[in-house]
């Protein structure tokens, strides 16, 4: 019964570590997917143009931020709208 019980939690054992390894393997891809689209500009008319090349160049030149994988997961994290 013992003998049973130690191959069941080895089984586990060995299934949760597979499974932790393919979640790395996905957080790893999809963070710089994610902070891409967190830093994408999109302009919803035509006269919202003007403010999104406005908005981009000001990046650029260093006067807006782009949006960092800290300061995105603080976001997530924060209980303060």
């Amino acid at each position: 019964m013992i003998r049973d019980a130690k191959i069941l939690i080895q089984k586990l054992n060995s299934a949760l570590v597979s499974l932790r390894e393919k979640d790395e393997q996905l957080i790893s891809s999809s963070i710089p997917f994610l902070i891409q689209r967190a830093n994408e500009v999109v302009a919803s008319e035509e006269s919202d143009a003007q403010s999104r090349e406005r908005f981009i160049l000001l990046r650029l030149c260093g006067q807006e931020n782009f949006i960092s994988l800290p300061y995105a997961i603080a976001c997530l994290l924060s209980s303060q709208v």
